[in-house]
């Protein structure tokens, strides 16, 4: 927060100011007290303290006071003290320790997201500057409540913090509303992350699982971990209609991570979802290269090509999607630095197919989950492809070289296949073991990953929606690898 990085930014010179009290509503004087009987440290008209009292706490009843700005800050029998951060100047005041600053910071935003998230009606403090960032004897921060009474630093004076009319508190709640979202396919390891990024993100969570999949000990496994995060588990199968449109009643939002081999069992899926009718985005098992640009069906057994039909059919049933375009995982390729058949990097010579120049798109499986659920309610990303081509993640194979060269701190010997002889050895080998050359073929040869513009072709890019989405970028990741 801005206010916060000005606030910790300054010297703490500008400490001193006003001594605060705060009262519950059942404790104390109901009215203000006179400033001249404030100012001695035995004042009778201070109010007094109840324990439950507190400038942040789930009690919003609670009145606020200020006292006049006082040169002395010595604490008052009896009184809970508290300091306002301001931008008066006391030279006898020592700056704040960095341990104090984060202490101060760090409990600024528990209590502001306390107010704008958790708490049950939404409340929009936006009144939030320093002078309204209190601190206690312990360094402890309160904020005073929006709405409540805070009195004027030159007479006893009822002035209130601004919030929001009704209305707009209302279209806050409905805006941080989460939808409900059912996730298929959660045993395997894009589904697991898929629902545990959409615990994280606060939505409610169903997994659709087969009955089988809790006498598998790695399924279970899994499963456990997601229901001790609150996930909920519904059984059921693609290939059960009921039990699908039973499912999908439930929820607002479906994503599907069967593997590449179940693609086609998505049709089942798409037609419970159209008759249940109750779905407002859908996301496919996609998460790879665009199918609708990939070009390479005479080689890939109809790998992109499946994918394609099941894109043609969500459209043609008339469901609102959002499809994931994320590239390659990191964990594909990647741990070799493209190099097929090795499991490590290479640390004497490297292949370089074509003429090492096209770049290609490598993403965690995890960061991947996490743009996916930032998705499910935005309306930038409905009836559209979400491309993922973050900075740090978008290389040559030449670039990848040279970053393990500087890593290793080793020139490596580059050897170049040309476009014609890759083509041959893909012919050469047997399916299934040639796709990892059919994959480094269609992206660092063809460029099918990085050859369009993102907005040309009415896409979006995640990480341009997503500014504050943290990601593992390529070098990150290789320094793993060392």
């Amino acid at each position: 927060m801005a206010v916060l990085s000005r606030l910790f930014s300054a010297s703490g010179n500008g400490m001193v100011a006003a001594v605060l009290t705060a009262t519950a509503a059942h404790g104390g004087d109901d009215g203000l007290s006179d400033s001249n009987n404030c100012g001695s440290a035995g004042g009778e008209g201070r109010r007094r303290v109840s324990k439950r009292s507190s400038f942040f706490g789930r009690e919003r009843n609670q009145r606020i006071g200020i006292m006049p700005l006082s040169v002395s800050v010595a604490p008052c029998p009896g009184l809970a003290q508290v300091f306002r951060l301001s931008k008066l100047k006391d030279t006898t005041k020592s700056p704040l320790n960095w341990p104090i600053r984060l202490k101060i910071m760090m409990e600024a935003v528990k209590a502001l997201t306390f107010l704008h998230i958790e708490i049950n009606p939404l409340t929009t403090h936006h009144g939030v500057k320093s002078s309204n960032i209190l601190l206690d004897s312990d360094w402890g921060t309160r904020h005073p409540p929006p709405g409540l009474a805070v009195v004027s630093r030159k007479r006893w004076l009822v002035y209130r913090f601004p919030i929001l009319s009704q209305e707009m508190e209302q279209s806050a709640e409905v805006k941080k509303k989460k939808s409900s979202v059912l996730t298929v396919g959660v045993t395997g390891r894009l589904g697991f992350e898929l629902a545990n990024a959409s615990l994280e993100a606060s939505h409610p969570t169903y997994c659709l699982v087969r009955s089988t999949s809790f006498s598998d000990p790695e399924k279970s496994r899994k499963l456990q971990i997601l229901i001790d995060s609150g996930a909920i588990i519904l059984e059921g199968s693609l290939h059960d209609e009921g039990s699908l449109i039973e499912a999908i009643k439930q929820v607002k939002v479906v994503i599907c991570a069967v593997n590449s081999k179940q693609v086609l069992d998505q049709k089942p899926l798409i037609s419970a979802i159209k008759k249940a009718g109750c779905i407002e985005r859908f996301i496919p098992s996609e998460f790879g290269l665009d199918p609708d640009k990939t070009h390479i069906s005479d080689m890939d057994q109809g790998f992109y090509s499946r994918k394609a039909e099941i894109r043609r059919l969500i459209e043609a049933q008339g469901i609102p999607y959002t499809f994931i375009s994320c590239n390659f995982f990191m964990s594909y390729l990647l741990p070799s630095l493209v190099q097929p058949g090795l499991k490590a990097p290479p640390r004497d010579k490297i292949t370089i197919f074509g003429n090492g120049n096209v770049k290609g798109v490598f993403m965690k499986v995890t960061d991947v989950a996490k743009f996916t659920i930032s998705t499910m309610d935005d309306p930038r990303t409905l009836n559209k492809v979400l491309y993922l081509r973050p900075q740090g993640n978008m290389y040559s194979m030449n670039e990848l070289a040279e970053i393990w060269e500087g890593k290793i701190r080793k020139k490596l010997e580059k050897i170049y296949v040309k476009e014609e002889d890759l083509l041959k050895k893909i012919k050469e080998t047997p399916y299934p073991d040639n796709m990892e050359m059919v994959f480094i073929y269609a992206t660092f040869v063809k460029g099918f990953q990085t050859c369009f513009q993102v907005e040309e072709c009415g896409g979006v890019e995640g990480s341009v929606l997503y500014p504050n989405l943290k990601y593992t970028t390529i070098s990150q990741y290789l320094d793993t690898l060392l």
